[in-house]
């Protein structure tokens, strides 16, 4: 009995994870998409990418324990700062 309610729990959680991760990329189609989950905003790929220049070490401002940090400019010409996640960070 337990193995099933177990089954049926990892299921349930899977399907859950899988309808939020498949919401959060279909979500927006302009230049940001908020998530409630997030207390910041989210943006696509290419507009981070356009923003800091596919991340050239010119934009670069520093480097944190996390990866390097990035100075953007978004099209209606909005200054960010955008931390590249290392590979290995968490």
């Amino acid at each position: 009995m337990r193995v099933i309610l177990l089954g049926l729990s990892l299921i349930i959680y899977y399907h859950r994870r899988k309808k939020n991760c498949t919401k959060w990329r279909t979500e927006g189609s302009g230049t940001e998409a908020h998530n409630k989950d997030y207390e910041l905003p989210m943006f696509r790929a290419s507009i981070i990418l356009k923003a800091t220049n596919n991340f050239s070490v010119n934009k670069k401002l520093g480097q944190g324990g996390y990866g390097p940090v990035y100075k953007g400019t978004l099209e209606d010409g909005q200054d960010v700062a955008v931390k590249r996640l290392s590979k290995t960070s968490m």
